[in-house]
């Protein structure tokens, strides 16, 4: 009887001041094979969903560094992880590096504030860009929280709302950064008076959601193509693309864009990409 395996998740912090190659893991333990992934923190709950399904009928152990989308293209580019994740699609510069990246998911971008604010209830596009760049209030809310610059959250978000360059840097108003999904929904969960943008699996029962241009952030909604904020969740692949993986870097490929890899999606509140 197989023992029950789980995906290693190892977050940003424990890994920032290392660098691992790829060959550093490609056995452990009893001679299996590792496949490594590293990158989008908002990638999190459907990647460890689809890896630990993966894992329950392969002879494969799958790590994931919860990194950021940046970081997830940088491991792609110099083969430190067997695939990048990015909330985000490839810049044409980076396209230029040799790498490529297959859409696995779609996802929405959660507008959030606290549990309690019972004066927000939905916002527009040209209150956030007000709200980001130029501090201004949104009822009871005084300030935005957002994500570090080479975030695909933000990304995201910045390209829906038209913001171009830095957010609001001074003032008692101005923009408080976390880096992840998970550091920006406890911070919004613990600040009544903050506003910010998160993956939709990332809302807690600390926040809320609130809708956006008056539509809710649903599947269904992005599905239908009402909702206004969603992205790409993808994989990114080094240079020579699926063939220069390894066979069991391979094979998980394959199975996020299986038909129950697929399903995986659905079930963790993202859009198949065959719907």
């Amino acid at each position: 009887m197989k023992t029950k395996k789980r995906i290693a998740v190892i977050i940003a912090a424990a890994v920032a001041a290392l660098t691992i190659s790829v060959s550093a893991f490609a056995f452990t333990g009893c001679g299996e094979p590792t496949i490594v992934l590293n990158g989008s923190t908002s990638m999190e709950k459907v990647i460890t969903a689809l890896a630990d399904a993966y894992m329950e009928s392969n002879d494969v152990r799958i790590t994931y560094s919860a990194t950021g989308s940046g970081a997830g293209v940088t491991a792609a580019q110099d083969k430190t992880a067997d695939m990048g994740l990015a909330s985000r699609d490839l810049t044409e510069d980076e396209k230029k590096t040799g790498i490529s990246a297959t859409v696995i998911a779609i996802d929405a971008v959660a507008i959030i504030v606290h549990k309690d604010n019972a004066d927000v209830t939905n916002v527009t596009k040209a209150q956030l860009k007000d709200l980001y760049i130029n501090g201004t209030d949104i009822a009871s809310v005084k300030y935005g929280v957002g994500r570090e610059a080479s975030s695909g959250t933000r990304e995201c978000f910045d390209d829906a709302i038209g913001i171009e360059g830095d957010y609001k840097t001074t003032g008692d108003d101005k923009v408080v950064i976390q880096d992840g999904n998970g550091p920006l929904a406890t911070y919004v969960g613990q600040h009544a008076d903050s506003l910010g943008y998160v993956s939709l699996s990332s809302v807690t029962s600390d926040v809320k959601a609130v809708t956006y241009e008056g539509v809710v952030a649903s599947a269904e909604n992005v599905k239908n193509n009402t909702y206004g904020l969603k992205r790409n969740f993808n994989l990114v692949l080094p240079e020579g693309g699926v063939d220069a993986l390894s066979e069991a870097a391979k094979g998980f490929y394959e199975f996020c864009l299986s038909e129950e890899g697929q399903k995986i999606v659905e079930e963790q509140g993202n859009v198949s990409v065959k719907a």
